[in-house]
Formats: structure tokens, sequence, C-alpha cells
């Protein structure tokens, strides 16, 4: 069964100065063979959303060509890995780190309730502007009993 899990961990904006905002992308949990964790920017959730709402059958080619990248990418070491370039609708190429092409090609090929979900809380966490830690988890029907969404809101200690 898979599973596809958001979880947002920094605020836009720490004590310490102005932070880029990170929502980490999970797939899995280790030692599952398949797991991968990307820890995502605000450019790289908006291509994750231009990318989950194509067709199903483009969605479904862009799995198969990021599953591939991630084949041949299994024999380098980790910091050897390379980025894969992928145009946009606007015409421009955003580069996308193999470990989020590994989450990519998983979650394109996901059922549409979990792809809108995903997109939903995706466009959520760029909507809103906190100061305070959420962690938002998603897993896809029929994987036991457990609660829709769990949101964890708490203010920032300084």
């Amino acid at each position: 069964m898979s599973r596809s899990f958001l979880r947002i961990s920094c605020p836009q904006q720490l004590p310490w100065g102005n932070m880029p905002r990170i929502i980490w992308l999970n797939y899995e949990k280790s030692p599952h063979p398949e797991a991968v964790s990307h820890p995502a920017n605000e450019d790289d959730a908006r291509i994750v959303l231009e990318l989950l709402g194509r067709p199903p059958a483009e969605r479904l080619r862009i799995a198969e060509r990021f599953r591939d990248f991630v084949k041949r990418q299994k024999t380098l070491p980790l910091f050897c890995r390379e980025t894969i370039p992928c145009r946009r609708q606007t015409g421009l190429y955003y580069l996308i780190p193999w470990r989020l092409a590994k989450w990519l090609s998983h979650v394109l090929r996901t059922t549409n309730p979990i792809l809108q979900r995903t997109m939903s809380r995706l466009q959520v966490w760029l909507d809103v502007r906190s100061r305070s830690v959420s962690v938002v988890s998603a897993k896809p029907t029929g994987c036991g009993s457990w609660d829709e969404t769990q949101v964890f809101a708490q203010p920032m200690s300084h």
C-alpha cells in the first residue's frame, strides 16, 4: 500500500531572521525500500501543484520518466545524484532534485482522492503565512483506522 505524507515543518519567519519555509514531502517510512523524504520550498510546492494538476495520462507519463531517472541514479552516491529538468507550462525549465523526483514518481500515480487531498494541503500551505509550526499528515484510504487529518499548531518560542 502506498502512503503519501505531507508534513509542514518550518514557519516563514523564524526569530533569527527570514528563512525560507519548508514542507516535508514524505512517502512511506524507513526501512521501506521506497521511502523518501524531500524538504520542499515554495517553488518546489508550486511545481508539484502544477504536475499534480495535469491530465491523468500525462501524469503517468511523467511518473514513469521520474521513475526511470531515479532507477539510473541509484548506483550513484547520494551527494553525486543529479537533478532532472522539467519543463513548466510557462515554457521555463525547473530542476527537480532526485528526492523530489522519487516522491513524484509515486504520488503522480495515486488515485484522484489522494491527489486532491495532497493538492489542497499544498495550496493551503502556500496560502498561509504563519509564525506557527504545523504538521499535516495524510494517508490513503484503506490503510487502517486513523484520523483523516491531524493538524497541530503551536506558537514559536523565542
